[in-house]
């Protein structure tokens, strides 16, 4: 089943939603301001659901505990963009072992996310940091990409 609706901080839509972030993100000078971006992603259904925060609001830094799906479980991605553009997307702490199934619910939520921003017109250059290269093997990607254009979804976004 393909992804047919995007739910952006609570706000459902297509692609578009997403679309100013994913604006934002193209902005060298706005990603520095804002020290990058946390996230979180996660597919229920025909939906993917993103939530995201700037890494600092008002000087204030912002935690993705504080960021919230209307669906969350193990294979839910959470990560962040750095002030440099790079990508890490971590493990949810209490989900470190996944079963097949779930490798593959992750593999399809990390490739709606990154069909998401290439979809939406993401332009930059989406380097993957060590750690983000590591979960991806781990979760079968092979080959592992270096980069977000790397990620083929198989789910494409609407």
């Amino acid at each position: 089943m393909a992804i047919a609706k995007v739910i952006f901080n609570g706000i459902k839509g297509g692609v578009a939603v997403a679309k100013p972030w994913i604006g934002a993100l193209n902005d060298k000078a706005l990603v520095l301001e804002k020290a990058g971006f946390l996230f979180k992603a996660g597919v229920d259904g025909d939906r993917l659901l993103l939530a995201v925060e700037p890494c600092l609001i008002q000087g204030e830094r912002r935690y993705h505990f504080n960021m919230h799906l209307a669906h969350e479980d193990a294979c839910t991605v959470i990560g962040s963009v750095n002030a440099q553009g790079e990508f890490t997307i971590l493990f949810r702490p209490e989900s470190r072992e996944l079963s097949a199934d779930q490798c593959a619910r992750y593999r399809q939520v990390i490739g709606a996310f990154a069909g998401l921003l290439l979809g939406g017109g993401y332009a930059g250059e989406g380097l993957l940091d060590e750690v983000t290269q590591s979960l991806l093997r781990t979760v079968g990607f092979d080959p592992v990409p270096s980069r977000l254009s790397g990620i083929r979804d198989t789910r494409p976004c609407l």
